[in-house]
């Protein structure tokens, strides 16, 4: 879901048309282009809107974030969660999930990486076919971290 979305969706559940959704914040067309996903608001524009309508920005941010389709940290938390456990099942559907998400393919090969890495680990002495280039990626990533040095 995005902001133009879900502002829409505060909007109707208030009853109100676009024109007083905005007030004097921001013109009525140029909202009605964010609500249609063609224009961005500004974050000074939406917390304004927002406190117009009594919007909480905190309660606004927590439904944005719960419609997100697959959310990478509440991913990561499952994928933990699988780990400790030791459920590889419940690894292997949240590797279908990845795949079938509308992550971007960069986030999709990062996520399905991880998943493939806490599987190799829950397999312990017994070695996947894959195992060797599973293992190749995982340090090419770790090791291609921008400024990687510096965080020790």
């Amino acid at each position: 879901m995005t902001i133009g979305e879900l502002l829409r969706d505060y909007r109707t559940e208030q009853g109100k048309k676009q024109k007083e959704f905005v007030g004097n914040i921001i013109s009525s067309s140029y909202y009605s282009k964010i609500e249609k996903n063609k224009h961005q608001i500004s974050a000074t524009d939406l917390i304004k809107l927002l406190h117009y309508n009594n919007i909480s920005t905190t309660d606004f941010f927590n439904n944005l974030e719960k419609q997100d389709n697959l959310p990478i940290k509440n991913l990561s938390n499952l994928m933990i969660e699988a780990y400790y456990q030791v459920d590889k099942e419940k690894m292997l559907k949240l590797e279908n999930l990845v795949e079938n998400s509308d992550l971007s393919k960069k986030d999709q090969e990062e996520q399905t990486l991880m998943i493939d890495g806490f599987l190799e680990l829950l397999n312990g002495d017994q070695r996947s076919s894959n195992s060797s280039e599973i293992r190749k990626k995982l340090k090419e990533r770790i090791f291609n971290i921008p400024n990687l040095n510096q965080l020790s």
